[in-house]
């Protein structure tokens, strides 16, 4: 930082004599800090807000992408990497949960508690759902992993429905049955 004036600042060309820890860009308050990109357009634009930091006394939420990607309040820990558009956000609604990235992804089921369904990935793709502990979409288009620790891989219309399944890929598949394989 350097002082001019009324305070201290960060120069657009890099600062020298910082201390990590000590000297940082953010709020020193209990209030998310969320970086904007371009506030001439509209918020149906993917502009404004490119990011966006919020506090907790867990782990932070990381909001990236498209202005209108969330993380349910309450949630801990959950991560939106990029990607969203207007009418198809990404969401993490559960602990810990993370997308990173396509177009109407959710991790978590969305329901009740932030902490009872944790730990749920999607990777990317559109339309993808990763709803119990666990359980996770690699990418694809509309797959759903809608037990605890069930993946699908990709593909389209796939789902892994009960514990422990999965879905390698392909169309319209489902591993229905509790340590199944497709």
């Amino acid at each position: 930082t350097t002082s001019s004036g009324s305070g201290l600042y960060w120069q657009l060309l890099g600062n020298a004599g910082t201390t990590a820890g000590t000297n940082f860009i953010g709020t020193t308050d209990n209030q998310a800090f969320e970086i904007h990109v371009d506030e001439t357009g509209t918020a149906t634009e993917g502009r404004r807000r490119v990011m966006r930091f919020e506090p907790n006394a867990v782990s932070a939420n990381v909001i990236g992408g498209f202005n209108g990607n969330n993380v349910t309040g309450g949630v801990v820990g959950g991560v939106i990497a990029g990607g969203g558009a207007s009418g198809s956000t990404n969401r993490v609604t559960d602990d810990y949960g993370v997308v990173s990235g396509g177009q109407n992804n959710q991790a978590g089921d969305g329901v009740g508690a932030t902490n009872n369904n944790g730990y749920a990935t999607v990777g990317g793709g559109q339309n993808n759902t990763a709803l119990e502990s666990y359980s996770t979409v690699g990418g694809g288009y509309s797959n759903t992993a809608s037990d605890g620790l069930s993946t699908v891989g990709g593909g389209y219309n796939n789902t892994a429905s009960n514990g422990y399944s999965t879905v390698g890929g392909g169309a319209g598949n489902t591993a229905s049955g509790d340590v199944s394989t497709v």
